[in-house]
């Protein structure tokens, strides 16, 4: 059996190297920060030579020690497959898992015809990614413990909290930054959730309840609240805290304190 900490993700995302996609950032940003914990080391890919070189690596470290890779593929479908392809060929062994268009039959079809394991298609949480990749590292008989059996991470000794009643929220080293009742309605509906992880339904719920057609324009609402609280915490020198996940929704990326400030 291989260890978790000598388990390595290839994540290949041409994006990646888009600074202004935020959405790719984000995605990987916080897939990495959940799955951090169960010792996976990540290597991050923006282009199919980085793929194969990064394979190549873990092929010859895995002759020397225990060392297996694995591989998920979120460029376009034609991208996918043919790094699939190529992989398999030179690394029959490697858990490959890729994004795909739709779930046709042709689509599928494709997919598994160039060596993909499992797939995923359209707009997915970093949760739903780790579920699919410990399914894979399981059916490779890799001894990972699954989400149920992992310990909880203990608590920090610094980081984010509220302070004021929850009207103000305060960073690590200290820094206030205050809050309007929308805003801390959204920060405090984040954190509550489970992983701190929260949908544009679930959101859209707790903002605006009564409101008449809340989710068609909810989601904008949303964009233009994510942008004024990104310049509240620029002007206090200070990185908002809060990750866009792919579309789905937002994500508290940090440690978080149940109580530091009164």
């Amino acid at each position: 059996m291989v260890r978790a900490k000598q388990l390595k993700l290839i994540w290949f995302d041409p994006l990646l190297s888009d600074d202004e996609s935020e959405s790719s950032q984000s995605l990987v940003q916080a897939a990495r920060y959940h799955l951090e914990k169960y010792g996976l080391a990540f290597a991050h890919c923006a282009d199919m030579d980085s793929v194969y070189q990064e394979a190549m690596v873990s092929i010859a470290a895995s002759k020397m020690q225990d060392v297996r890779a694995l591989v998920l593929l979120n460029a376009d479908f034609a991208q996918n497959c043919a790094v699939a392809h190529y992989l398999r060929a030179v690394a029959p062994g490697v858990c490959i898992v890729a994004r795909i268009p739709d779930y046709t039959e042709q689509t599928l079809m494709h997919a598994l015809q160039s060596g993909v394991d499992a797939y995923f298609s359209g707009t997915v949480s970093p949760y739903f990614l780790s579920t699919l990749l410990f399914s894979r590292m399981r059916a490779a008989g890799l001894a990972l413990p699954s989400l149920t059996q992992a310990e909880a991470r203990p608590m920090p000794d610094y980081g984010w909290c509220f302070a004021e009643q929850a009207w103000a929220i305060v960073s690590p080293d200290g820094k206030r930054v205050r809050l309007t009742s929308g805003e801390r309605e959204f920060i405090m509906t984040i954190v509550q959730q489970p992983d701190m992880c929260a949908s544009h339904d679930v959101l859209i719920s707790h903002l605006w309840p009564d409101t008449e057609n809340a989710k068609e324009g909810g989601r904008e609402r949303m964009n233009v609240m994510m942008s004024r609280l990104r310049q509240k915490f620029k002007s206090k020198g200070l990185e908002l805290p809060i990750r866009t996940l792919h579309g789905n929704g937002y994500m508290f990326y940090g440690p978080f304190l149940e109580q530091r400030y009164s």
